[in-house]
């Protein structure tokens, strides 16, 4: 026996199983297949300037004000998840219509990602909305997702538009109902049970997986109102959602608002994970290698109870 070249080997052996054993930890942590997204550890797996929350003050313009109160046109209560997401700039920037651009930004602590943001809810207690007299139930309940990028700007304009990527929802109704705001609406089959979401679309051929996501959120629910000061980013977040929206039909540019009323909303924060399964449109090839998309710090609300309205159009086509 030789004592000297036996430590040897016990070092080698020990080195090498610590190499391993690391890989397997960083591979359990990170690679979202092999666990529970949460548990990813963020600033392992991805760069933590790309887990920041990107608001109002960290780009150039402002956002545009509604033309006045929604009094004809319909409404909703919304209860769902609101996550905001950080995505390489150069793949927002592709999907983008002619004429529009990312608002430039004021701060250079994220120079390469731009927010997109994503929902997932259901939509209930719908009614019609007109000048005179209370709104008028009208049955509506859908599931629905929606996908936009924030902080659009038209070529040489200051104000901030949201952008509409996508909306999936399983109502035909609503569906045509978006057609006249441009919203991309597409029908499909959504899931929502508790912590877990998935959408596909159904045909001869099979099923087609569109998106999958969980969820959790605190125990602790804040009134809508108080929220907007007491959660983080959720005043900039009901402000993203509440200026001037951009939908596209037939080449044209269509602009509209929500108005969103929290007096009865209960919110509370939350985590999110989200992987896409299939392009959702055109130019979206390498978004699925992108997922999944993580919420950011602070960047993910559950909100319940929020009462939307949205004005019939036309008239007046807001011009984009």
């Amino acid at each position: 026996m030789n004592p000297k070249r036996d430590t040897v080997r016990v070092i080698a052996f020990m080195s090498t199983a610590a190499a391993a054993l690391t890989v397997i930890v960083i591979l359990f942590l990170c690679w979202p297949q092999l666990c529970w997204p949460r548990l990813c550890w963020h600033q392992l797996c991805w760069p933590p300037w790309e887990l920041e929350f990107l608001g109002e003050a960290d780009f150039d313009g402002q956002p545009i004000p509604p033309p006045g109160p929604v009094t004809t046109g319909g409404q909703a209560t919304y209860i769902g998840v609101m996550t905001f997401t950080n995505i390489n700039r150069d793949r927002v920037v592709e999907l983008l219509p002619s004429g529009f651009q990312l608002a430039p930004r004021k701060t250079t602590r994220t120079p390469n990602v731009h927010p997109v943001i994503l929902l997932f809810g259901d939509q209930t207690d719908g009614a019609s909305v007109f000048p005179v007299g209370p709104p008028q139930p009208s049955g509506v309940h859908y599931s629905e997702m929606i996908l936009a990028v924030p902080f659009v700007q038209k070529t040489g304009g200051s104000g901030w538009h949201t952008y509409i990527i996508r909306m999936y929802l399983d109502n035909a109704g609503a569906v045509v109902a978006g057609e006249a705001f441009g919203y991309q609406k597409e029908p499909a089959w959504i899931e929502w049970t508790g912590d877990y979401a998935r959408i596909w679309k159904s045909s001869l051929l099979g099923d087609q997986d569109l998106l999958e996501g969980n969820f959790s959120w605190g125990a602790q629910w804040y009134d809508g109102n108080d929220a907007l000061t007491t959660i983080p980013n959720f005043q900039d977040m009901v402000n993203i959602m509440t200026t001037r929206l951009l939908g596209r039909t037939g080449g044209n540019s269509i602009c509209s608002h929500f108005e969103w009323n929290l007096d009865q909303a209960k919110v509370a924060r939350a985590e999110t994970s989200y992987t896409m399964k299939t392009p959702f449109r055109s130019g979206m090839s390498a978004w699925p290698g992108l997922s999944p998309f993580e919420n950011v710090k602070d960047g993910a609300v559950v909100v319940r109870g929020m009462r939307w309205s949205l004005a019939t159009l036309p008239p007046p086509i807001i011009p984009c």
